[in-house]
């Protein structure tokens, strides 16, 4: 092939054309296309481009997709049908132990959960010098400390959920007391998933008193959503259940 015309396609292939529009451009057959951009750039080198030149393709139909089943869950009876679809699908993988659920696939999900707590933003200090998520969870460690209470910062403890683990804000041995720290916003959400969590730890007699320390704003919704054996608690609440716990060993 001329050189000129092979220096064309290879410029309009990096600069983020399609094999596709480039075999319509210069009247190639697809697969001519392929075979002479790997020849000249290496497969390594053509894979990586063709990745980047479909993304843009690739997001657009995402977005119409996303846009399409919007529209649809507009129509209730869709909608539920979607959910049940969508949770039934969802039960026979994980029964099955296909996709996310494969245990060959375990130690990597737990590694790489582990690799993705490490990587997220934390940009306060606390008093131990650990780096934390919230002002919230300064405070609370200030006041395990101020009791002399030892605690374990994000302790990490084997569970039987897709990532292999909980990772538990802080536990207290002392009084086999998990303390869970939260600002969030969809409350709903966040007390769903806290129950999960804590109903496995209570239920496998790995802890036996369970804190969630929230805004006082939130406190209230929290306490009717979660089961009466999580106690929940305002920051300035803390420091007396502590000492009521102390007591009761």
């Amino acid at each position: 092939m001329d050189e000129v015309l092979l220096g064309n396609i290879t410029k309009k292939f990096k600069s983020g054309a399609t094999t596709k529009s480039l075999a319509e451009e210069f009247n190639l057959h697809v697969s001519s296309i392929r075979r002479l951009l790997k020849s000249n750039l290496g497969l390594t080198e053509y894979s990586k481009i063709k990745e980047r030149n479909l993304l843009p393709i690739r997001k657009r139909f995402s977005e119409i997709g996303i846009r399409a089943i919007r529209t649809k869950m507009e129509d209730k009876a869709f909608a539920v049908k979607w959910s049940e679809k969508c949770s039934l699908g969802g039960h026979i993988t994980k029964n099955n132990r296909k996709g996310i659920f494969d245990p060959v696939l375990q130690k990597y999900r737990t590694q790489w959960s582990i690799l993705g707590l490490r990587k997220t933003g934390k940009k306060l200090v606390g008093p131990l010098g650990e780096k934390m998520y919230t002002d919230l969870e300064v405070r609370v460690a200030k006041r395990l400390l101020k009791q002399n209470l030892y605690y374990e910062y994000e302790k990490k403890v084997p569970a039987n959920n897709v990532n292999g683990f909980y990772s538990l804000d802080f536990v207290v041995s002392t009084y086999s007391l998990v303390i869970e720290v939260t600002n969030w916003d969809d409350i709903e959400q966040k007390a769903k998933e806290l129950k999960s969590k804590f109903s496995n730890l209570y239920e496998d007699k790995m802890f036996s008193n369970f804190i969630l320390v929230t805004r006082s704003c939130m406190a209230d919704k929290y306490k009717r959503l979660l089961p009466h054996y999580i106690l929940v608690l305002i920051p300035s609440e803390l420091e007396s259940a502590l000492t009521e716990f102390s007591v009761k060993k």
